[in-house]
């Protein structure tokens, strides 16, 4: 059984006024992907993670990639015109016998492994799942 994981991470961070993806800006010594890429290299039930990034930046997410330990395969694909293009090429991209896809947005750092395989398993049991968690005022 393969479970996968598009995540998007194509975007501009035009919203924050950056120079540059958002993704790439440090938070705490690290690149803000690198917490997000962290975390969802310790889910017990993910085979395969796909990267949706500009072509430019690969190499950049690359060598984040390959600074955290990992067991998984990843794939990178090209970001689109907006987010349901990159998520459409993120698809392009996962195998075939790929069983649940899971998708989630880069710049959610604070995801963390045991809500990713909650959500594997609430989509094998119901045929598909969204995760949520409580709101904290």
């Amino acid at each position: 059984m393969i479970n996968s994981l598009i995540l998007v991470a194509a975007g501009n961070g035009s919203r924050m006024q950056a120079s540059l993806n958002k993704l790439l800006l440090s938070c705490a010594g690290h690149p803000l992907i690198y917490y997000t890429l962290r975390n969802v290299f310790q889910s017990r039930l993910l085979s395969e993670l796909v990267i949706v990034t500009k072509p430019e930046e690969k190499p950049v997410f690359e060598s984040i990639v390959d600074s955290i330990p990992h067991s998984i395969r990843v794939m990178f694909a090209p970001g689109g015109s907006d987010r349901a293009g990159s998520v459409r090429n993120g698809f392009h991209m996962i195998s075939k016998k790929s069983d649940k896809v899971l998708v989630h947005d880069g710049a959610r750092p604070l995801v963390t492994p045991a809500l990713i395989d909650r959500t594997v398993e609430a989509a094998a049991k119901c045929g598909a799942a969204a995760p949520a968690v409580p709101v904290k005022d």
